[in-house]
């Protein structure tokens, strides 16, 4: 029956999606994305920097000198995934970590 099934609910603006899910080890495989997140890159962009030892003046400075306007507030809002990052900005922060933009995006 209906009810003997698991769903995953997904709440999209005013539409709840209901998703039919085969088994308990589905669930464990889920991968859910954070909707509220406006990038997917903060974090990787937090954990490289601290890996290179810059502090985010030291970040900003590096993109400010390539000609991004970027103070160290919007760094950190980056970082805590609050803010939403232009695709000239990535380029920017990749080359100031000196890493490439695909680093930026592994999981």
């Amino acid at each position: 029956m209906f009810f003997n099934k698991l769903f995953l609910c997904v709440n999209i603006t005013h539409y709840t999606i209901l998703f039919p899910i085969k088994s308990t080890y589905s669930i464990k495989k889920l991968r859910l994305i954070n909707l509220s997140n406006k990038n997917i890159i903060g974090n990787n962009i937090y954990l490289i920097r601290k890996q290179k030892k810059f502090t985010q003046e030291q970040l900003t400075a590096k993109l400010n000198i390539q000609g991004i306007e970027i103070d160290r507030p919007m760094i950190s809002r980056i970082e805590q995934q609050t803010r939403y990052v232009l695709d000239y900005e990535i380029k920017g922060i990749a080359t100031a970590l000196g890493v490439t933009i695909e680093s930026l995006f592994k999981e």
